[in-house]
């Protein structure tokens, strides 16, 4: 309060009668009441919307994460193909392998659940079993675990987006039934 204002107010306070010094720290003592009142919900939302910021920053943190191994994981899987259309095994079992590698990461999980374990358990043995065809140097056999593959991806990016646990989309074989028996075809 500026000097001119408080002095008039002290006078127009003692012409009415009232104790000055009193009501000054009345005054004084409620303003201060007031001002440590008011700084408490200051605090709080500060407090609040920093961790609200901090956990959203982590959520994107993720996502972003997720969308990184998923990008990667397209450009393996394209990769896998080109080396089973070339026949070029070391090529198959490299990016193959990334693949089994890149299902073991943290930004694979995309979601929580064991649903999603499933799929990601299941991606990861069909990935393992071109690997293993790849090593016998068989066609036909990682042609079968590539296209096993593939549909394991899309199963479970199905299920992702219809956001139902109820829907359960496929039961593959294992890969090594489909593998060995892949295997006696003639080269």
């Amino acid at each position: 309060m500026p000097d001119k204002m408080r002095r008039d107010f002290l006078s127009s306070l003692q012409q009415a009668g009232f104790n000055t010094s009193y009501t000054l720290h009345h005054i004084h003592v409620m303003n201060a009441d007031t001002a440590q009142a008011c700084r408490r919900p200051v605090f709080a939302r500060l407090l609040l919307a920093s961790l609200l910021f901090g956990w959203l920053t982590i959520c994107r943190g993720a996502d972003r994460d997720t969308a990184e191994v998923m990008r990667q994981k397209l450009q393996y899987s394209q990769a896998v193909l080109r080396g089973i259309a070339l026949q070029d095994f070391v090529v198959v079992k490299t990016n193959a392998q990334q693949l089994v590698n890149l299902s073991k990461l943290s930004g694979w999980q995309a979601r929580q659940g064991p649903e999603y374990e499933l799929f990601s358990v299941e991606f990861r043995r069909r990935a393992e079993a071109l690997v293993e065809a790849a090593e016998a140097k068989n066609v036909d056999a990682a042609t079968l675990a590539y296209t096993q593959l593939t549909f394991s991806c899309v199963s479970c990016h199905k299920y992702l987006r219809s956001g139902s646990a109820q829907k359960v989309l496929f039961r593959l074989p294992p890969p090594s039934a489909t593998t060995s028996s892949s295997s006696k075809v003639a080269p």
